[in-house]
């Protein structure tokens, strides 16, 4: 019985050059920027992607890849982009495991970005919203990353939520949302010296798991399947398999306090549904990496559930 597999091996015609096939890439920077091999040192690789993605480069390590973070309102690929207003109460985006809608949180209560700035969660309260989110986010990078230590003094173990569709599903993220989280997330690895061929690795493994509509349950870790969409708008590209049954109406949150909300206006003129895609998965481009295959991103996803299941 497996109690953990090294997730991203089977992506096994992006093996890095220069990273042993049979050393998982958190284990391998862990020691690569930080010197050893540690729980601790895990954590931090972890810390510095989540961080970096968020606030924008503030490392050292930095092999001068430039970062934005998804902080400012951006936009993406000519579409305008602000995800600060799910994390600033401006919206009912949140899952309260208890409302059956979503509703307002500021998830910046203990600092905002200076704890960020300094490779911590907060500025010291446990028990603040932001402490939990930005932890619960190192602690589940670890396990996709496949952190071998982790759960072990210096690096605990993911305790969140298991659905990343639950814990998202009232955000309506839509595919420019979601397209620019996980490129910030690639950029932030390269910008801390993630390889090229680990980077795409990176890349991949947040688009198939995540970006894709209605797709069929996926085991990650040592938990059994759930559903893992993210990107659940109408306009997100429909996954292989797709079991849309699965899945609630995506509905647009509404604001909650319209001052810090600006100009929103998800929703207009959208046509709701769960079943016909209104886009269609096509391979996409990682700037500076190389091409994404979505048929191999999908035989990785299948590949994560049967895996698992040994």
């Amino acid at each position: 019985m497996l109690s953990k597999v090294f997730i991203l091996s089977l992506f096994s015609g992006l093996a890095a050059s220069q990273r042993p096939s049979n050393i998982s890439i958190c284990d391998w920077y862990a020691e690569k920027l930080f010197g050893a091999n540690s729980a601790a040192n895990q954590q931090l690789v972890m810390t510095h992607i989540t961080n970096t993605a968020i606030i924008g480069n503030y490392t050292t390590p930095n092999v001068g890849i430039s970062v934005r973070g998804i902080a400012p309102i951006t936009n993406y690929n000519g579409t305008d982009v602000n995800l600060l207003n799910y994390f600033d109460a401006a919206l009912d985006s949140t899952n309260d495991g208890v409302t059956p809608h979503g509703v307002a949180k500021l998830f910046l209560d203990d600092g905002g970005a200076t704890p960020l700035a300094m490779s911590l969660a907060s500025i010291g309260n446990t028990s603040s919203a932001q402490f939990n989110l930005v932890t619960h986010v190192w602690q589940y990078f670890g396990v996709l990353l496949n952190c071998s230590l982790q759960g072990t003094d210096g690096f605990p173990s993911y305790k969140g939520r298991q659905s990343m569709y639950e814990v998202h599903k009232f955000m309506d993220s839509t595919e420019f949302e979601q397209g620019w989280f996980v490129y910030e997330l690639a950029q932030a690895a390269k910008s801390i010296g993630f390889s090229d061929e680990d980077t795409t690795i990176w890349y991949n493994t947040m688009t198939g798991l995540f970006s894709y509509r209605c797709a069929p349950p996926v085991a990650i870790g040592n938990q059994p399947p759930q559903l893992q969409s993210i990107c659940v708008a109408p306009s997100c590209p429909l996954a292989e398999n797709a079991d849309c049954s699965l899945y609630g109406e995506a509905v647009p949150p509404t604001v909650a306090n319209a001052t810090l909300a600006g100009n929103y206006t998800k929703g207009t003129n959208m046509t709701r549904s769960t079943g016909t895609p209104t886009a269609s998965p096509t391979p996409s481009m990682f700037p500076g990496v190389g091409s994404v295959n979505v048929a191999r991103i999908w035989e990785v996803v299948a590949g994560l559930a049967l895996a698992f299941a040994i």
